[in-house]
């Protein structure tokens, strides 16, 4: 049988982008592989396919300045230290590489957050492609990196904006990479990278493309952005090598369909047929967002103040660090089958995650976007979404309880928000143009 192999940041989210091309795959007639820690061989297997524990290549990416202070120390008092630093990388990548040569995959594809592992895997003979988990990251005229939030804009002013915004994000990136660099005396991962480019005959230069906003990029391979194009900015189009094909979020949540959720469920379907003013707000700030979090923590905090004066409202939350369990019109649940709850709601808050935002357009349900992080790209999402009207962007740290209120007033009723229809069918793009 044929064999595709995914090898994925280890992370839920970023599977759920997987999966949606996995089962296409499958039903191709591929046995669909995916490498992950073993917390995650439950995830995996649910779905259908096969499972692969891998040890990933450790990182030293961003760390705080004193654990590069302590790095910089330890590299300079214990040379063996720097010696097994080495060996654990070659390691690493042997390990990969058995892998993939005991699976022997026809199809690989490769998370963008790890794309030095198609440098690891360059011996590998297969059709390799990069699994775009967030949307294209290349520099564009009048759009600032996805970390920033302000609306772009082909005016002069904005121009100048998104150039300066891109400049100071590449200098940190750079500054980072120095400290990096004096951390490690030189040896730095860079270092082992280029040491591995030097093998297949090439640079590190020849490999990747710096000028992105999270990731080197693959320069040789095609990108796969498995998101519809239309939430992006109407005048970036796909760079050489980009392709788009929306699929439709699915996943089993048959696990997470538990007695207290369809008992709630089965309550608010009844309270909204005796009146139909009552309107279900749904809030997840992702697992980047609560997590002993307190910024997250603070923005729920405000969220739950916001809505329980709002008697018409039912808020469901997914998180088991609820402070305020007495309000009438606020459940908490620790896990939410979340694309089985989506066509109930009249309104989602998130962070700004882009799997939650495309599960929300599939279902047709408005946004209020309060992102919390400029590390990620929930603010770059957050501007995106409110650009084409699809929702607002909030701020619940420092934003009155006011206009919040104001917003999921607006938001709950409005009748402008795409439906399901909206989302854009896979564009037909086979899997031998990617070999091309």
């Amino acid at each position: 049988m044929k064999t595709a192999l995914f090898i994925l940041l280890p992370y839920p989210s970023h599977y759920f982008v997987g999966f949606g091309k996995a089962r296409q795959l499958k039903a191709q007639g591929y046995e669909v592989v995916f490498t992950g820690l073993s917390s995650h061989q439950t995830l995996i297997e649910r779905e259908g396919f096969v499972f692969k524990p891998l040890r990933y290549a450790s990182s030293y990416k961003h760390l705080s300045f004193r654990s590069l202070i302590a790095l910089l120390i330890q590299t300079l008092l214990n040379k063996p230290f720097t010696i097994q630093r080495y060996r654990t990388f070659w390691e690493e990548v042997k390990e990969i590489q058995v892998l993939a040569d005991e699976l022997k995959p026809e199809i690989l594809l490769i998370d963008s957050h790890l794309g030095h592992y198609a440098l690891y895997l360059w011996q590998t003979q297969c059709t390799k492609i990069i699994l775009n988990t967030k949307l294209s990251s290349y520099p564009e005229i009048g759009i600032p990196p996805l970390t920033e939030g302000w609306l772009a804009s082909r005016n002069g002013w904005a121009i100048v904006c998104a150039w300066v915004g891109w400049q100071v994000h590449f200098l940190k990136r750079k500054w980072k990479q120095w400290l990096e660099k004096i951390a490690f005396l030189g040896k730095d991962d860079h270092w082992l990278l280029e040491r591995l480019a030097q093998k297949t005959g090439q640079k590190y230069s020849d490999w990747f493309d710096d000028n992105h906003c999270f990731y080197p990029a693959v320069k040789a391979l095609p990108k796969l952005i498995t998101y519809p194009s239309a939430l992006e900015y109407p005048w970036k189009k796909p760079k050489a090598g980009e392709y788009y094909e929306a699929i439709p979020f699915e996943r089993n949540e048959s696990h997470l369909l538990s007695e207290e959720y369809c008992q709630l469920m089965a309550q608010l379907r009844l309270l909204k047929l005796q009146n139909p003013a009552i309107k279900i707000v749904y809030a997840n700030f992702g697992t980047t967002g609560l997590n002993n979090n307190e910024r997250g923590l603070q923005a729920l905090d405000k969220l739950i103040a916001v809505i329980q004066d709002m008697p018409n409202i039912r808020l469901i939350v997914s998180t088991n660090f609820i402070k305020n369990m007495s309000i009438s019109n606020v459940f908490c649940l620790e896990n939410v089958p979340q694309l089985d709850l989506l066509p109930h709601c009249d309104l989602m808050v998130s962070h700004g995650g882009l799997n939650s935002i495309c599960e929300c357009i599939q279902a047709g349900v408005p946004m209020l976007l309060c992102p919390l992080s400029h590390k990620a790209d929930h603010f770059g999402n957050a501007a995106r979404v409110q650009f084409h009207g699809m929702g607002l962007i909030g701020d619940l740290l420092n934003e009155p309880k006011k206009a919040l209120k104001n917003k999921v007033e607006q938001l709950c009723c409005t009748t402008t928000v795409p439906s399901h229809t909206t989302w854009r069918k896979p564009s037909e793009i086979s899997l031998t143009d990617f070999a091309k």
